[in-house]
């Protein structure tokens, strides 16, 4: 596993917490309703005023931009999944305690490198250097 690999399932996960978002702002929309007009029929002749209705046309797409969304997350999260597997299969495999926990704070849990150190009760850069020994070693 590279740091690349871990990188793209931290920057997939928050792709997909931006579109878990997206869609709660969606679904929180209130719709307009009906909206109408009156206008006036001429087919016979003499101006009869007509009532038209419908749904105003930001609302129309409400529901599709929802759909596609509520798609696209779950396909995500799928990918999250299947990648969460194999990257707790390969940190389990890590000889090394500190290590399996700095890399799980890191890529499992989406902490940057302050968090890590915080957590960790560590100086960030110190938590850096480890991380980019490990992978250095692996090489």
């Amino acid at each position: 596993m590279t740091r690349e690999e871990l990188n793209n399932y931290v920057w997939l996960k928050r792709e997909t917490e931006q579109q878990e978002k997206r869609l709660r702002r969606l679904q929180s929309r209130k719709p307009k309703g009906v909206v109408g007009d009156t206008v006036k029929d001429y087919r016979n002749g003499k101006g009869i005023p007509t009532k038209i209705e419908g749904v105003a046309e930001e609302d129309r797409l409400i529901p599709l931009e929802i759909a596609e969304l509520t798609i696209s997350i779950e396909e995500n999260n799928e990918i999250l999944r299947k990648q969460l597997k194999e990257i707790e299969k390969y940190i389990q495999t890590i000889k090394d305690p500190k290590i399996r926990v700095l890399m799980r704070c890191k890529y499992i849990d989406c902490m940057n490198w302050r968090e890590v150190g915080e957590t960790n009760h560590m100086d960030p850069s110190h938590v850096r250097k480890i991380i980019r020994e490990f992978f250095r070693a692996k090489k």
